[in-house]
């Protein structure tokens, strides 16, 4: 009798064990994963001559597809040719840049745009490059499409 029982038991347990292999197999898929791509920026500033009495600041707004705000770098302009690379929010797919100025003294401040929208290159490294002759306007140029 103790015979007979091992080896209904041994038979129950063999078929339990392949059907849950059978159905951890169909479970699975011949897709591989999705991995998320990181997209990057890199801000290269060139021949901004930025007199003494002020003090600058450069700050990257990020938006997603929708234009409204992702996220915000910044970074000061303590000399003419400064380049940083910063990683992009994961759901911007554009960027304005905006400076700013502010005199010492008088702690006036001026604040202009760069006229350009930025579209970020999914997955890769988007360059933008900001001269002393890009062209500058007084709002936020995503504020037309608002």
């Amino acid at each position: 009798m103790k015979a007979i029982r091992s080896l209904i038991f041994a038979i129950t347990t063999l078929v339990l064990f392949a059907t849950s292999c059978e159905k951890e197999s169909e479970n699975r898929t011949n897709e591989e994963p999705q991995i998320e791509q990181t997209s990057t920026y890199t801000v290269k500033v060139s021949g901004l001559n930025i007199p003494d009495n002020l003090y600058a600041k450069l700050y990257i707004n990020e938006y997603n597809s929708n234009n409204h705000f992702e996220y915000g770098n910044s970074f000061d302009l303590t000399s003419p040719n400064i380049s940083k690379t910063f990683t992009a929010s994961k759901n911007t797919t554009k960027m304005t840049i905006m400076i700013s100025a502010t005199k010492y003294y008088t702690m006036e401040t001026t604040i202009f745009y760069l006229q350009q929208i930025f579209y970020i290159n999914k997955g890769g490294n988007t360059i933008i490059n900001v001269t002393g002759s890009s062209p500058t306007c007084d709002k936020d140029p995503l504020s037309l499409y608002k």
